[in-house]
């Protein structure tokens, strides 16, 4: 099916285009950039390569350096440390990445601006992403569907890895970590002017952990996770580039679970394959052309079998398949105006054990995007996307960003755009009943009223929660926000940064239990909720001298909450059980967000250099406030001590030292050994690591 999607796709861009006023010589070097006059470049946030501090929406940008200075080995490690995100685990998924109080679903995962697949319970697990061989990663907060369309309803994470410049390098590095961790990574690149290629290997092993060794079983799967990458360029003309990036990711697991006061063995093995060809083609000073053709495809096979006597108890598979091309013209006019416009076609198809039958899903696209400076000070950027789904209506989603620079270090920014995200496949065609937990069963939109129905003929259903006559149909999920925010500096070396945003969705999807089985056990389905309000403040502060020493600290604010919630609870009708299971009132100060979300979270970071002998130090600091962790009375609400998890903080040092083209490490990670087996599934406690890179 992957060959048919790609076959099927036909020309595409990749994030187009030049700096503004660049002759065709230095368009052609562009892309080997890193810096625009001394700072970051972002290529997320617009169709055009900028310097962070012009960019006219919140984004973040971790570099190369700052990720090999916290140690950082797979995507879940960096995004922790980085203020206003939140990863947490998610049953069956993995580690998710939870931003503006989102659930990882609304957020869009890329590598080199092509997405990630296979998310398993919505959630596209972390942990499967090395940073090996990344160059930096962009974090775009707010709705980014104007550019990528569904899925980038709260925001946008780029991964975005090296292009293969001119000579040879590479790099070796190993590393042994706590609970038989280790980490084996091989980078090399070589080329001229006229082509390069770059090819990386990393092999990530571990034994796993038990956070509950009293208990049988284990707490994380003993794992294999190897991780092959290449990327090559050709220059044949002076006004053509050619690229072609393939990426294959694998692992095998094996975790021992508790069943009917049984032991079971459970195998699992993931695959994971993407490949993108691009195309640049220079007409001139002015326009340009950016073709791409990505296609990936995501397999997921798990099999239970009890340690004694070999019978299978569960067996599960999952199939993803995803094909895209697209394609775009830009115009750069000069200095202060740009603009560009395109299309494409994405197809997409899921089967498995959890589908009754494979499913397929096509979409057309077309955007355009505008940038234009009327002066120094200004900088505005607009954009709209059309979609054309094949299962859903079409949609418009439009985006207007605004910059003010008053002055060399002051920044002003305000956004206001609208994103969608069309129901996923799960939620319209997932049909599965977890016999490990019980029998409780889990139909998609489409399927429920046929299984309802099946499930009243056989006598399985004892009572149904909602009329099937209400079940059936979902609307596709939208998004208007508006962020504003600047940077203003408080002195010499010091930079205090300000975000406010606001996000208004409707017609949210969540999971609602619709029936109950005669063996007591829940069926669940999907159901829109109408109105859902995250708003919330982002602060940081950053001390930046020119000597050995580097601070920053940051502070979020979320308020995230179910509007028809809040109207419920004003009328008083919500109620909530204690601890001696008396029924008591829900007033307006015991809700504050939706579960699993904190109300108050922050960092700090502090980075010490000594160049004399080449030693750098880093300490750090994620903190989460006080939160609602569970619903345990199904009122939509968590109340109480039984349903609120208490603040904790993670203390993280590490120290790296050069010696000459060899670098070493040492890390301690949760250094005080903060543990918790309920709502902290996986963090093992204290781990500390040595590891040693020799770069040539």
């Amino acid at each position: 099916m992957l060959r048919r999607l790609l076959l099927c796709a036909l020309g595409a861009v990749a994030p187009a285009a030049s700096a503004y006023a660049q002759t065709p010589d230095s368009l052609a070097r562009r892309d080997s950039l890193r810096t625009v006059e001394g700072q970051a470049v972002v290529v997320t946030g617009s169709r055009e390569a900028r310097a962070l501090a012009d960019v006219a929406v919140p984004t973040t940008v971790v570099t190369k350096q700052q990720m090999r200075a916290q140690g950082a080995l797979r995507l879940a490690d960096v995004l922790a440390e980085q203020p206003g995100l939140s990863v947490i685990e998610s049953v069956g998924g993995g580690s998710g990445l939870q931003l503006a109080g989102f659930s990882p679903d609304y957020t869009l995962i890329l590598i080199d601006g092509e997405p990630v697949i296979g998310r398993i319970a919505g959630t596209l697990d972390l942990n499967r992403l090395a940073v090996a061989g990344v160059e930096r990663i962009e974090v775009v907060r707010g709705p980014s569907s104007s550019r990528y369309g569904s899925e980038a309803l709260a925001g946008v994470v780029n991964l975005v890895t090296r292009r293969p410049g001119e000579g040879m390098r590479g790099r070796l590095s190993a590393r042994a970590e706590s609970h038989a961790t280790y980490d084996l990574t091989a980078e090399a690149e070589t080329g001229t002017e006229r082509w390069g290629a770059r090819v990386l290997l990393n092999r990530l092993s571990s034994h796993g952990f038990d956070l509950l060794p009293d208990v049988p079983g284990t707490s994380s799967p003993r794992f294999a996770d190897y991780t092959a990458e290449a990327r090559l360029r050709f220059e044949p003309f002076d006004r053509t580039r050619l690229g072609l990036t393939g990426r294959v990711q694998t692992q095998a697991q094996a975790l021992v679970l508790p069943l009917d006061s049984a032991l079971y063995d459970q195998h699992g093995h993931r695959t994971d394959v993407a490949l993108t060809g691009t195309l640049r083609q220079r007409f001139g000073p002015r326009w340009v052309l950016d073709a791409s053709l990505h296609g990936a495809r995501f397999l997921n096979d798990e099999r239970t079998t009890a340690q004694t006597g070999g019978t299978v108890f569960d067996s599960t598979s999952f199939d993803q398949a995803y094909g895209k091309a697209e394609a775009s013209v830009g115009y750069v006019r000069n200095a202060r105006y740009a603009a560009y416009a395109g299309g494409g076609w994405v197809g997409e198809r899921v089967g498995g054990d959890r589908y009754a039958n494979a499913k397929t899903a096509t979409q057309a696209f077309g955007f355009t995007e505008m940038q234009w400076m009327p002066s120094a000070r200004w900088d505005v950027n607009a954009s709209i996307r059309f979609d054309a789904p094949s299962d859903y209506a079409a949609r418009m989603s439009p985006k207007l960003a605004v910059l003010f620079k008053p002055s060399a270090r002051v920044r002003a920014r305000a956004s206001v755009g609208s994103g969608y995200k069309a129901p996923a496949f799960r939620q319209r065609y997932l049909s599965f009943t977890n016999a490990a937990a019980g029998g409780y069963s889990v139909y998609g939109a489409a399927e429920v009223r046929d299984r309802l129905e099946a499930l009243a003929a056989a006598g399985g259903l004892a009572q149904t929660l909602i009329p099937t006559d209400q079940l059936g149909e979902l609307r596709a999920e939208s998004n208007v926000a508006i962020t504003v925010g600047g940077e203003l500096p408080l002195g010499r070396h010091v930079t205090l940064r300000v975000d406010a945003f606001r996000h208004h969705v409707r017609d949210l999807i969540e999971t609602q239990a619709v029936a109950v089985k005669t063996n007591g056990q829940s069926v669940f389905s999907y159901v829109n909720r109408a109105r859902v309000r995250s708003s919330g403040v982002e602060t940081s502060l950053d001390y930046a001298p020119q000597g050995r020493l580097r601070a920053s600290a940051s502070y979020q604010f979320l308020r995230i909450v179910d509007l028809d919630v809040v109207e419920a609870i004003g009328r008083g009708e919500v109620y909530w059980r204690d601890a001696n299971y008396r029924d008591r009132l829900v007033t307006a100060s015991d809700y504050d967000a939706l579960v699993g979300r904190s109300p108050h979270s922050g960092t700090a970071r502090v980075d010490y250099q000594i160049p004399d002998i080449n030693l750098l130090t880093s300490l750090r600091v994620v903190w989460r406030g006080p939160y609602a962790y569970r619903d345990a009375d199904g009122n939509r609400v968590g109340v109480g001590a039984a349903e609120h998890a208490p603040a904790y903080a993670l203390v993280h040092a590490t120290a790296s030292r050069s010696f000459g083209a060899v670098e070493a490490q040492v890390g301690v990670r949760n250094l005080f050994d903060r543990i918790d087996a309920e709502r902290l599934p996986g963090q093992p406690g204290r781990t500390a690591f040595l590891g040693v890179a020799y770069a040539f």
